[in-house]
Protein backbone atom coordinates (compact mmCIF):
# COMPACT_ATOMS: atom_id res chain seq x y z
CA UNK A 1 0.00 0.00 0.00
CA UNK A 2 1.21 3.48 -0.81
CA UNK A 3 -0.70 6.15 1.12
CA UNK A 4 0.01 9.84 0.60
CA UNK A 5 -0.99 12.16 3.45
CA UNK A 6 -1.07 15.76 2.26
CA UNK A 7 -0.76 18.84 4.48
CA UNK A 8 -4.31 20.00 3.63
CA UNK A 9 -5.79 16.83 5.22
CA UNK A 10 -6.23 14.93 1.94
CA UNK A 11 -5.17 11.28 1.73
CA UNK A 12 -4.63 9.30 -1.49
CA UNK A 13 -3.97 5.56 -1.39
CA UNK A 14 -2.98 2.92 -3.91
CA UNK A 15 -2.28 -0.74 -3.26
CA UNK A 16 -1.37 -4.00 -4.97
CA UNK A 17 -5.05 -4.94 -5.21
CA UNK A 18 -5.25 -2.61 -8.19
CA UNK A 19 -3.16 -5.08 -10.20
CA UNK A 20 -5.41 -8.15 -10.34
CA UNK A 21 -8.79 -6.87 -9.06
CA UNK A 22 -9.06 -3.40 -10.43
CA UNK A 23 -10.14 -0.58 -8.19
CA UNK A 24 -9.75 3.15 -8.23
CA UNK A 25 -7.17 5.18 -6.35
CA UNK A 26 -8.72 5.87 -2.97
CA UNK A 27 -9.40 9.46 -1.92
CA UNK A 28 -10.27 10.73 1.55
CA UNK A 29 -9.33 12.81 4.59
CA UNK A 30 -7.01 12.44 7.56
CA UNK A 31 -6.66 14.26 10.90
CA UNK A 32 -4.79 14.03 14.18
CA UNK A 33 -6.63 12.12 16.92
CA UNK A 34 -5.31 12.39 20.47
CA UNK A 35 -8.63 11.46 22.11
CA UNK A 36 -9.09 7.90 20.76
CA UNK A 37 -8.88 5.11 23.32
CA UNK A 38 -6.05 3.33 21.45
CA UNK A 39 -2.79 5.32 21.64
CA UNK A 40 0.92 4.43 21.63
CA UNK A 41 3.07 6.36 24.11
CA UNK A 42 5.49 8.74 22.42
CA UNK A 43 3.64 8.66 19.09
CA UNK A 44 1.02 10.90 17.52
CA UNK A 45 -2.10 9.17 16.23
CA UNK A 46 -3.57 10.13 12.86
CA UNK A 47 -6.89 8.73 11.60
CA UNK A 48 -7.91 8.63 7.97
CA UNK A 49 -10.73 7.25 5.93
CA UNK A 50 -10.97 7.02 2.19
CA UNK A 51 -13.13 5.36 -0.44
CA UNK A 52 -12.39 3.29 -3.51
CA UNK A 53 -14.65 1.66 -6.08
CA UNK A 54 -14.02 -2.07 -6.45
CA UNK A 55 -14.41 -4.42 -9.41
CA UNK A 56 -15.59 -7.98 -8.99
CA UNK A 57 -14.12 -11.18 -10.33
CA UNK A 58 -16.00 -12.30 -13.42
CA UNK A 59 -18.68 -14.54 -11.88
CA UNK A 60 -21.57 -13.68 -14.12
CA UNK A 61 -24.36 -15.65 -15.74
CA UNK A 62 -23.48 -17.58 -18.90
CA UNK A 63 -23.84 -15.38 -21.97
CA UNK A 64 -23.66 -12.10 -20.04
CA UNK A 65 -21.03 -9.40 -20.54
CA UNK A 66 -19.39 -10.47 -17.28
CA UNK A 67 -19.16 -14.05 -18.55
CA UNK A 68 -17.45 -12.90 -21.75
CA UNK A 69 -14.96 -10.76 -19.84
CA UNK A 70 -14.24 -13.70 -17.50
CA UNK A 71 -13.59 -16.00 -20.47
CA UNK A 72 -11.05 -13.47 -21.71
CA UNK A 73 -9.30 -13.60 -18.32
CA UNK A 74 -10.44 -10.21 -17.04
CA UNK A 75 -12.43 -8.92 -14.13
CA UNK A 76 -15.92 -7.66 -14.53
CA UNK A 77 -18.11 -5.02 -13.38
CA UNK A 78 -18.39 -2.54 -10.61
CA UNK A 79 -19.03 -4.60 -7.47
CA UNK A 80 -18.85 -2.42 -4.38
CA UNK A 81 -17.30 0.47 -2.58
CA UNK A 82 -14.67 -0.15 0.07
CA UNK A 83 -14.04 2.38 2.81
CA UNK A 84 -11.25 1.67 5.29
CA UNK A 85 -10.54 3.04 8.72
CA UNK A 86 -6.81 3.80 8.45
CA UNK A 87 -4.93 4.59 11.68
CA UNK A 88 -1.25 5.50 11.92
CA UNK A 89 1.08 6.23 14.82
CA UNK A 90 3.92 8.63 14.04
CA UNK A 91 7.07 9.28 16.09
CA UNK A 92 8.76 12.62 15.24
CA UNK A 93 12.10 11.11 16.41
CA UNK A 94 11.70 8.26 13.87
CA UNK A 95 10.02 10.04 10.91
CA UNK A 96 10.82 7.37 8.33
CA UNK A 97 8.63 4.68 9.91
CA UNK A 98 4.94 4.70 10.71
CA UNK A 99 3.04 1.94 12.54
CA UNK A 100 -0.66 1.40 12.16
CA UNK A 101 -3.66 -0.67 11.25
CA UNK A 102 -6.35 -0.68 8.60
CA UNK A 103 -9.93 -1.96 8.83
CA UNK A 104 -11.58 -2.14 5.39
CA UNK A 105 -15.39 -2.08 5.20
CA UNK A 106 -17.15 -3.44 2.12
CA UNK A 107 -20.36 -1.85 0.87
CA UNK A 108 -21.75 -4.35 -1.69
CA UNK A 109 -24.63 -2.29 -3.08
CA UNK A 110 -24.18 -3.19 -6.73
CA UNK A 111 -26.30 -5.52 -8.88
CA UNK A 112 -23.73 -8.25 -9.76
CA UNK A 113 -25.23 -8.89 -13.22
CA UNK A 114 -25.53 -5.28 -14.37
CA UNK A 115 -22.74 -3.57 -12.45
CA UNK A 116 -25.11 -0.76 -11.44
CA UNK A 117 -25.73 0.63 -7.96
CA UNK A 118 -29.03 -0.50 -6.46
CA UNK A 119 -30.60 2.70 -5.14
CA UNK A 120 -33.69 3.72 -3.24
CA UNK A 121 -36.60 4.93 -5.36
CA UNK A 122 -36.96 8.67 -6.01
CA UNK A 123 -38.82 10.67 -3.37
CA UNK A 124 -41.21 13.41 -4.46
CA UNK A 125 -41.18 14.94 -0.96
CA UNK A 126 -37.37 15.16 -0.67
CA UNK A 127 -35.30 14.99 -3.85
CA UNK A 128 -32.11 14.65 -1.80
CA UNK A 129 -33.37 11.53 0.06
CA UNK A 130 -34.13 9.47 -3.01
CA UNK A 131 -32.31 7.60 -5.68
CA UNK A 132 -28.71 8.53 -4.86
CA UNK A 133 -28.66 6.54 -1.58
CA UNK A 134 -27.73 2.84 -1.91
CA UNK A 135 -30.78 0.60 -1.43
CA UNK A 136 -28.92 -1.69 0.95
CA UNK A 137 -29.64 0.74 3.75
CA UNK A 138 -25.92 1.18 4.36
CA UNK A 139 -24.55 4.56 3.35
CA UNK A 140 -20.75 4.31 2.89
CA UNK A 141 -20.34 7.96 3.95
CA UNK A 142 -21.60 7.59 7.53
CA UNK A 143 -19.28 7.21 10.54
CA UNK A 144 -17.76 3.73 10.45
CA UNK A 145 -19.05 1.41 13.21
CA UNK A 146 -16.81 -0.90 15.30
CA UNK A 147 -14.99 -3.52 13.22
CA UNK A 148 -17.29 -6.56 13.27
CA UNK A 149 -18.16 -8.90 10.38
CA UNK A 150 -21.85 -8.02 10.66
CA UNK A 151 -20.88 -4.36 10.06
CA UNK A 152 -19.13 -5.21 6.79
CA UNK A 153 -15.62 -4.99 8.29
CA UNK A 154 -13.23 -7.42 6.61
CA UNK A 155 -10.78 -7.52 9.54
CA UNK A 156 -7.96 -5.59 11.19
CA UNK A 157 -4.59 -5.62 9.44
CA UNK A 158 -1.45 -4.19 11.07
CA UNK A 159 1.37 -2.60 9.09
CA UNK A 160 4.65 -0.69 9.12
CA UNK A 161 5.04 2.00 6.43
CA UNK A 162 8.52 3.21 5.54
CA UNK A 163 8.93 6.64 3.96
CA UNK A 164 10.70 6.93 0.64
CA UNK A 165 13.43 9.54 0.94
CA UNK A 166 14.39 11.97 -1.80
CA UNK A 167 17.71 11.33 -3.52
Amino acid sequence: MMPTLLADGTVLADDAGEINRYHTTAHGKWSANSSASVQIAGRDRFDATFLWLQSSPAQAAPGSLGDLIGQLGGTCCFAAAVRPRFVTFFDAKDPDRMLGFIQPYAFPFVDPEKGLVKTNPPSSSDTFAGNHIPATGVDPMVTLPPCEPQNGCLGTYHFVIRRIKAF
